[in-house]
This record gives C-alpha cells, sequence and structure tokens, in this order.
C-alpha cells in the first residue's frame, strides 16, 4: 500500500511540468489567435479570443507579470473596441485594467489620458456633471497628478461643460485653466478662449415659451426668433384662414366653416406655435454652435 502511494506522488510530481506546461500552451495559443484575428481585421472574434487569453491567465492560477506586454496589448485592444462601440463601462474596466499593468511593468502609456476620455464621455452620455465623476475630479487634482494630466482632464471636463450646455461651469473650468494650466496656451489662444466662453455665458438667447406666446398673432413669435421667412409664411397663411374662415361665419356659412376651414385652421394654427419655438430653440443652438466649436478647436490643438 505504501509503494502504491509513493508511486502516485512521484506520478504527480512528474506529469506536474506537463500539466504546467499544457497551460501555458493554451494560454499563449489564445493570445497568438487574438492577434492573428486582430491583423485580419475579425475585431468581434479577436475581443473573444483576449478576453480569453486573460481569463485562462487567472483560471490556471499563471502570474501577471508572466505575460505583462501581452496583457498590456490585450487590454487596450479591448478597451479601444468597447469604446468604438459604446460601451463605455466595459472599456473603462480594461483601460484600468491596462494602467495596473503598466505600472506593473513600470512602463510609460497613454492610457491615463484614454481613462480620462472615457470617462468624459460617460459624463456626456449618462448626462452627469464632471464633478459627479470622482475620477475625473481626482484626475484635476494637482496635488495627485503631474500638470499634463491635469491640463487634460480639465480640457475634457470643459468639453463635457459645453456638450451638457452648463455655461457657468463651463466658466468655472475656464477659470482653472487659466489659473493652473496657461502655461499650455499663448497668450493669444487664452484671450480667444475667454472671449468665446464668456460670449456663451453673456449671450441673449431666445426664450421659445416667449415665441410661442408671440404667435398668438401668426408670425410674430418667428420675427422675434429671428425667421423673417417663416414669419411671413405664418402670417400669410394663417391671416388668409382666419379672413376666410371669417368670412363664412359672418355670412353664416357654417357648413363650409365646419367641413373645411375649421380643421385647417386649427392645425395651421397650432403649427404656427411649435415652429415659433423651435425656430427660437434652433437660433439659441446655432449661435450657441459658433461658440462651443471656436472653443473645441483650440482645445483640440493641444
Amino acid at each position: 500500500m505504501k509503494s502504491l502511494s509513493k508511486f502516485f506522488v512521484f506520478l504527480l510530481i512528474f506529469s506536474f511540468p506537463l500539466y504546467a506546461e499544457s497551460n501555458a500552451e493554451k494560454i499563449n495559443s489564445a493570445y497568438k489567435l487574438a492577434s492573428e484575428l486582430k491583423n485580419a481585421a475579425a475585431f468581434d472574434e479577436a475581443s473573444l479570443e483576449y478576453k480569453r487569453f486573460l481569463f485562462l491567465q487567472e483560471y490556471y492560477g499563471s502570474p501577471s507579470s508572466k505575460y505583462l506586454s501581452e496583457n498590456i496589448e490585450a487590454c487596450n485592444f479591448l478597451s479601444s473596441y468597447y469604446s468604438k462601440n459604446n460601451q463605455l463601462d466595459k472599456a473603462l474596466v480594461y483601460n484600468e485594467m491596462q494602467i495596473n499593468f503598466c505600472e506593473q511593468a513600470n512602463k510609460e502609456s497613454d492610457a491615463i489620458f484614454e481613462n480620462i476620455e472615457l470617462q468624459a464621455k460617460k459624463c456626456i452620455e449618462e448626462k452627469t456633471l464632471p464633478e459627479k465623476n470622482i475620477s475625473l475630479m481626482l484626475y484635476a487634482d494637482k496635488n495627485i497628478y503631474d500638470e499634463k494630466i491635469n491640463f487634460y482632464s480639465l480640457c475634457k471636463i470643459l468639453e463635457c461643460c459645453l456638450s451638457l450646455s452648463e455655461w457657468e461651469k463651463a466658466k468655472e473650468c475656464f477659470e482653472r485653466i487659466k489659473a493652473e494650466c496657461s502655461s499650455f496656451f499663448s497668450e493669444e489662444e487664452l484671450c480667444e478662449l475667454e472671449k468665446n466662453v464668456l460670449a456663451l455665458v453673456n449671450m441673449k438667447r431666445k426664450n421659445p415659451d416667449v415665441a410661442k406666446w408671440l404667435s398668438l398673432v401668426p408670425g410674430t413669435g418667428q420675427f422675434y426668433a429671428g425667421d423673417v421667412k417663416d414669419g411671413f409664411n405664418a402670417l400669410i397663411l394663417n391671416g388668409a384662414l382666419i379672413g376666410v374662415s371669417a368670412y363664412s361665419l359672418c355670412t353664416l356659412h357654417f357648413d363650409d366653416f365646419f367641413l373645411f376651414e375649421a380643421n385647417l385652421l386649427l392645425r395651421f394654427y397650432r403649427g404656427n406655435l411649435y415652429n415659433a419655438q423651435k425656430d427660437a430653440w434652433a437660433y439659441n443652438v446655432a449661435h450657441e454652435k459658433v461658440y462651443v466649436e471656436e472653443i473645441k478647436s483650440l482645445l483640440e490643438r493641444k
């Protein structure tokens, strides 16, 4: 019995290297296949193989330090893949894994900047203020990260505020950029940024509700919203229908009024009110867009 036990122990010790080698082969095979699929532009299949490569390391208890460069490549691919497919939560998971692997390898990487961009995209997608995103606010803290990371995060926070139409928050963010990261801009660029940010804050916007109530007199709301052509169309069309309807009622032709004119008058009059509101909104968006694009253009150069 003892000899049989010794035999099994010996067999286990002898077979372990073969088992370990087999596991390593499976991990390497998954990585090799993922790379080949990526090079062949089969990105969906490559993403599955990269995930299998990461999973097999954990499953077989293989130390991540053994495959650091491969892990960085896998996480970088998966982060980009999910970002392009607008799955930001998954992209952030793999991006943060990439940051950890880069730190283990003492390797410089753009992963932190990619993380900042993903966090900003998430804020815009979820329509949440950047100040509620802890990661973004930490990146903007000059006591924790270097000036380049602070600057990039503040630029992304500014872009978030612009995308969410938070003009006062955008102004506050610009003031921080001006105070903490002015070295990244020339004096002329800072002046241009400030001019556009202040223009957004101080812009006289058209009120859609005011446009709607003014349109009780057809066309007036459109004139207020700056759409003269639409205003004349509304005035002439609705004026003509009101005139015809009034004539039918005054001459006691109620059948003509209720059968033909009432429905048209109601539809066009309601359309007149709706279009006045739409024109006021379009006026605001068009003017804001000019300033926002100028700001984003300046930031993209950096």
